[in-house]
């Protein structure tokens, strides 16, 4: 969402009014998708919103990449533009649902109140990791970097599944009994995975 003008206007070929408009339905579309999340949340629960979110991220990526691997060189979008802005907004569409405003909800709900700032402060830095890597890589392997970014949304969807617990409906104090005995069953599961 930082750079979606600079994605749209396929390096400066595209009208400004297009790449405006494209732009502003990005905005819309996570303003909307945040709005139904604040809805759904509880009645999904936590871990299900990670799961699907990463799900289609990944999806949406794997789309993106699709559409990026055959730009249009002229100032019309052709189908290949299309499936890309189309892509673009389903991901948007489950970031807001899920990543985007679960991962503070999540914070807030496993971590002790003294552990709080450096909860925010590690989702912060990973934003801005992504958000200075992004540029590079889009000029450096153009749709390879949506198929990077859909790994991590693999990696994503099963340390979702296997790691998180849910935490809908639970109290503070039962959610830190959750995590409390819960260290080294989650490195059997991780060593299991990965046959450590």
């Amino acid at each position: 969402m930082f750079y979606a003008p600079v994605i749209f206007s396929a390096g400066g070929k595209r009208d400004a009014g297009l790449v405006r408009v494209l732009t502003l339905i990005t905005m819309i579309d996570n303003f909307v998708f945040t709005l139904v999340s604040a809805f759904i949340s509880d009645k999904l629960g936590r871990k299900k919103l990670f799961i699907y979110g990463s799900l289609g991220c990944g999806i949406s990526l794997l789309m993106a990449a699709v559409g990026a691997s055959n730009p249009s060189t002229g100032k019309e979008m052709q189908t290949f533009d299309w499936i890309f802005a189309i892509s673009l907004y389903v991901f948007v569409a489950f970031f807001g649902l899920s990543h985007g405003p679960a991962c503070w909800l999540y914070i807030s709900e496993i971590l002790p109140s003294q552990w709080m700032g450096y909860g925010t402060a590690s989702s912060w830095v990973f934003t801005i990791l992504i958000s200075s890597v992004s540029p590079p890589l889009l000029s450096a392997i153009s749709y390879g970097t949506y198929l990077i970014f859909a790994g991590f949304m693999v990696a994503s969807t099963v340390f979702s599944i296997v790691c998180l617990h849910e935490t809908k409906g639970k109290s503070k104090q039962e959610i830190m009994a959750l995590f409390a005995g819960n260290t080294l069953e989650i490195k059997e599961s991780l060593a299991s995975i990965f046959g450590l």
